[in-house]
């Protein structure tokens, strides 16, 4: 593994938030070369939760693909999904009236607190895939985090988020090395 320099600042902002606060929601945007994966793997390292990822693919924008991916992904924490598994469907009305709620029910239901890791969001560019990724986030259950990373400022649908406080952000500013990251 190649050496990197640790982050422990960003990390205690994605850990707690603050003294008595854990973000649900953790968005780290910044351009290619940031550091965003780096952190994302930093942080997995020193949490103890389980950890699931889904690195996102031009594949998975589409709202079928990426519901399969996030159910496959949320099956290693809890019960199967038989069910929601045969309602994936793409099409509408059935995906906004069946398929996202039953999605956000199934994140919510896990049997056990996990972080999922979604990496390259910014690759997402079907708004239907912002629906499936709205259910899973809103569905994070207490003890639960879900750690977006993009290249790609926060999108609109995280704004109820930031408003509720459930959303910790992560700028480029933020990721630059300070005076104490460089030394």
């Amino acid at each position: 593994r190649t050496p990197w320099v640790s982050r422990p600042r960003l990390l205690e902002l994605i850990r707690t938030g603050s003294d008595t606060w854990q973000p649900e929601l953790v968005l780290v945007s910044g351009p290619a070369g940031a550091g965003k994966s780096v952190l994302a793997r930093q942080w997995l390292e020193t949490d103890g939760r389980e950890h699931l990822a889904i690195s996102v693919t031009p594949e998975l924008d589409d709202p079928s693909a990426l519901t399969r991916a996030l159910v496959e992904s949320l099956e290693g924490v809890g019960p199967s999904a038989r069910n929601l598994r045969a309602s994936i469907n793409s099409a509408e009305p059935r995906l906004s009236t069946i398929v996202v709620p039953g999605l956000r029910r199934f994140a919510a239901a896990r049997s056990h607190s996990y972080v999922l890791v979604i990496d390259d969001v910014h690759l997402l560019r079907n708004p239907a895939c912002a629906m499936v990724l709205h259910a899973v986030c809103d569905g994070t259950p207490e003890g639960s985090q879900v750690l977006l990373l993009s290249r790609d400022e926060a999108p609109v649908w995280l704004s109820r988020a930031r408003a509720e406080g459930r959303l910790r952000e992560i700028t480029a500013a933020d990721l630059r090395f300070d005076a104490g990251d460089a030394g």
